[in-house]
């Protein structure tokens, strides 16, 4: 099997794939998972300030609701996860430099705006494209800067289907809550704004192409001139 013949899936090379396992895959692993757990817990904060989030919803966790973390110590948590995961930033910017420092405030903005002021886009239908985009190509680009050292095409079609599973869960969960989002004035998902048939549509779009894209063959692209056959 030719380089041109491998599926989209298996565009990396195996040093690439190894390096996951190296002290900077580790390292941007645990500073992605504390960014993503200050922008959860960040998103409970807001929901329930917003009415989304009610003692009688099934979704919410109640830890906030029944009273047994309150708002401020949310928030200090929050602080905590964002601190950390930008102490485990700098020694990426140490050894890559600063376009790891551009990466990480990206996500960073993203995910703070993402339910909190003033971009609060989550309730702006926005949530879905924007998390596509923050958690597939940024973030999977951002790992392969911070392993290589450099920038390809490859790992750029491998966010894609990474990005869509992502969208697929969100926009999950969003399907689930289209009741009580569409009751709760200020909030706008996209399940919430364009209604059931089309978040059905795009959940299932979303999980195919996810599955479909990654065993897909790359393109063949030919020197000018070259006759095709």
């Amino acid at each position: 099997m030719t380089d041109d013949d491998r599926p989209l899936g298996a565009v990396l090379t195996r040093r690439e794939a190894l390096a996951l396992l190296g002290v900077g895959g580790l390292t941007a692993l645990a500073a992605g998972v504390l960014l993503h757990l200050g922008t959860n817990i960040l998103n409970e904060i807001y929901d329930v300030r917003h009415g989304i989030d009610t003692i009688t919803s099934p979704r919410a966790s109640h830890a906030l609701l029944k009273g047994r973390l309150t708002e401020a110590e949310a928030f200090r948590i929050v602080f905590g996860a964002y601190v950390l995961s930008a102490l485990f930033g700098i020694t990426l910017i140490a050894a890559r430099g600063w376009p790891v420092a551009a990466i990480g405030l990206v996500g960073l903005v993203g995910g703070f705006g993402y339910s909190a002021p003033p971009l609060q886009y989550k309730y702006k239908a926005l949530g879905i494209p924007l998390v596509f985009v923050l958690m597939g190509p940024l973030m999977v680009m951002g790992s392969y800067f911070v392993f290589t050292g450099s920038l390809a095409w490859q790992p750029l079609l491998v966010s894609i289907p990474i990005g869509l599973l992502v969208v697929a869960i969100l926009h999950g969960n969003e399907w689930r809550d289209i009741t009580e989002d569409t009751r709760t004035a200020g909030s706008a998902t996209f399940a919430s704004r364009f209604g059931p048939r089309e978040a059905t549509c795009l959940v299932a779009t979303a999980e195919v192409a996810a599955v479909r894209i990654p065993v897909m063959k790359r393109p063949s692209i030919s020197a000018p001139g070259t006759p095709v056959e």
